[in-house]
């Protein structure tokens, strides 16, 4: 027999709702916090007790609630924030669809306690029975500042089945703790406490803008966060980007340090996700994920914020053009910040845990105004801009890189003959910077004093002067800082990965001849690649012409050596099939310059002279991202001379 239909009570409306809006714990003081900010709180207290579950309370200094509107608070669908439909595509405030309050109702035992400035004493609705439909209005016994204060008892006892979903008490304070993070981190201008039980878990100032939420972004990600973030605040074409972004040597296992706040709205987007990841991409180890803390202040009419339930998904309507611009400026601020890694553990300590030295950073902050004068011109631009291709490489998506004058080619200044793999090779004590035994003879011949004379003077490089070369591996230089150590092999894949790209970008690469063409075999390059992707291999400075049935390479770029070409040939032809057939374009040009730049980079055991030591010094300076190798591992740091003198014991 056919059931005759019927509407809902508004009892089970509500319940159904509270699926899905009210969660958990969490989700309720979520719910109340953002409630609280639309009602100009510039304060606000949040108490739990048993993770929530038998008790939660939040309590403001916001604008309050009349004795009026007391009752209209747990209507479903009752909201003071929107009233037409057109007012949905500017929506300013955190929650409008009035549908929390009604839920938690629902579900829980409350009580909201509220006063206006115009009220003579605050006034209590009290929804505790065994219906949400059962309400009573109260005058509040007890005195009462301006602002709201909710209380939340015995979360689901309505819905019993629920309660039984709900996890341990130690794992629902840690979703409690983490939505608290999003809203400190959301609402820098909004001064945040969390108690639990008796103890103050924590506590934040409210600060007036953005710039000074840094102690924030330190409460909620740490310190190792903060002491190499990159502050970031550009104007665009869709409104204003601005936060912090760590350097890459600070990465993450998982994605657990990665904030998007979307006009002061904690929201999770995969593709400005992927425009992150993209900026990080040549700088990062694969695997590896970056922090970042970033507000984007979008014009509202861009936004739409009634998307989902719990409103952390939105919907943009020029997501590409903000995609695009926000990898531009990021990928321009990890490259032009300050190079200043050094090692963060005490000398001593370093070693005698560990060989090998890991770099760190100082804090740098970039001056996003004096960045490249086109920022904002090649962003008006990125909306019309057309997908690139690998027959046109450039587009206003790519990384800007400013073309490298060299001192001098290493690559062709270094004898070619060299071991097949680099070998490792670690600074294990002191006594090994005194070891000079693998110093150059130039290197030799010429007198520390002069070099410590030069470095003294305050004019000198930032990576100071050549020393001579640690097991054929490691560049030493004393520098104003101290001592610098360079992998030399990864800093010189950097540069020539970079004078790379820089050439394919503006005239293309430079290719020379060689002497005596190398055939290729079938496994190295066949037939079919060269007549499917040569002529993009020929505008990549690889020249690879058929002859006889056989593959020959006639030309390769002029940056790289000789050594190896038929490995060469087969990694650059593997990069080429594996991002074309994914349409990764511009992945597969930077991985083909990548495998050249490996190939082409100075070998461990190559023997350097003091001009070529410090020739490599000086085109560090001058690299964009020259603190990371293509594959992300660091290329140089410095032991400052202080930690050294600590080691020794000097001046005490």
């Amino acid at each position: 027999m056919t059931r005759k239909i019927h509407l809902l009570s508004s009892e089970v409306s509500n319940q159904i709702a509270a699926g899905e809006v009210i969660e958990n714990p969490a989700s309720v003081i979520k719910e109340l916090t953002e409630n609280s900010v639309d009602a100009g709180a510039t304060k606000i207290v949040i108490r739990v007790e048993r993770a929530g579950k038998t008790f939660i309370q939040v309590e403001d200094n916001g604008v309050g609630v009349s004795k009026e509107d007391l009752m209209l608070m747990i209507k479903r669908h009752a909201t003071s924030k929107i009233s037409a439909i057109k007012d949905l595509d500017h929506v300013v405030s955190m929650g409008f669809r009035g549908e929390a309050l009604a839920s938690i109702a629902s579900v829980s035992r409350l009580r909201i306690h509220s006063t206006t400035a115009d009220q003579a004493h605050a006034w209590s609705l009290h929804c505790e029975g065994d219906s949400s439909d059962h309400v009573d209005v109260l005058a509040c016994p007890t005195p009462m500042q301006t602002g709201t204060r909710i209380e939340v008892r015995d979360l689901f006892f309505r819905v019993p089945a629920r309660q039984k979903f709900l996890a341990s008490d130690q794992s629902e304070l840690r979703k409690i703790k983490d939505v608290f993070k999003k809203m400190v981190l959301a609402h820098p201008d909004v001064a945040f406490t969390l108690h639990s039980e008796d103890r103050m878990l924590l506590s934040v100032d409210a600060v007036a803008t953005i710039a000074e939420a840094d102690k924030r972004c330190a409460t909620v990600f740490g310190k190792d966060f903060m002491h190499g973030a990159i502050y970031i605040d550009q104007t665009l074409p869709w409104g204003r980007l601005a936060g912090w972004c760590a350097r890459p040597s600070f990465n993450r296992r998982y994605p657990d340090m990665q904030s998007f706040l979307v006009n002061h709205r904690p929201v999770r987007d995969k593709q400005l996700s992927f425009s992150l990841k993209r900026a990080y991409s040549d700088v990062m180890l694969p695997g590896r994920h970056a922090a970042f803390c970033l507000y984007l202040t979008v014009n509202h009419e861009l936004v739409d914020v009634n998307v989902h339930p719990n409103k952390e998904q939105v919907r943009f309507s020029a997501i590409d053009d903000i995609a695009r611009s926000i990898k531009y400026v990021v990928s321009q601020s990890l490259a032009r910040s300050s190079h200043a890694p050094e090692d963060r553990l005490d000398l001593a300590q370093r070693v005698e845990m560990e060989p090998s030295p890991s770099p760190a950073h100082e804090r740098t902050v970039v001056d996003m105004k004096k960045l490249d004068a086109s920022v904002h011109a090649q962003s008006v631009e990125l909306s019309s801009a057309k997908q690139p291709s690998l027959m046109h490489p450039r587009s206003l998506s790519d990384d800007a890189v400013t073309p490298i004058s060299s001192i001098s080619s290493l690559s062709a200044a270094l004898p070619t003959h060299s071991v097949t793999k680099d070998q490792p090779g670690a600074l294990s004590s002191l006594s090994a910077v005194a070891a000079v035994r693998s110093l150059s003879a130039d290197a030799r011949q010429q007198p520390a004093t002069a070099i410590a004379e030069s470095v003294s003077e305050g004019d000198a490089p930032f990576l100071g002067y050549a020393l001579g070369q640690l097991h054929g591996v490691y560049v030493l230089a004393q520098s104003p800082q101290g001592l610098v150590v360079v992998d030399m092999h990864a800093a010189h894949e950097r540069i020539l990965y970079e004078r790379l790209k820089a050439a394919y970008s503006q005239q293309g690469v430079v290719t020379q001849k060689l002497l005596v063409p190398y055939q290729c075999s079938s496994d190295e390059c066949s037939v079919e690649i060269v007549e499917e992707y040569g002529l993009i291999l020929l505008q990549m400075g690889l020249e690879l012409v058929m002859r006889d049935g056989h593959v020959f390479l006639d030309s390769i770029p002029a940056l790289l050596s000789k050594h190896a070409l038929g490995r060469l040939v087969q990694d650059v032809v593997a990069e080429l099939s594996r991002h074309q057939e994914s349409g990764h374009i511009q992945d597969a040009l930077h991985h083909i310059f990548a495998s050249m730049a490996c190939h082409g980079a100075i070998r461990a055991n190559r023997s350097l002279t003091a001009q070529e030591m410090n020739a490599l010094l000086r085109d560090i300076e001058k690299t964009v991202n020259s603190d990371y190798c293509n594959h992300g591992r660091p290329t140089w740091f410095v032991w400052r001379l202080d930690k050294i003198d600590g080691v020794f014991r000097r001046g005490q």
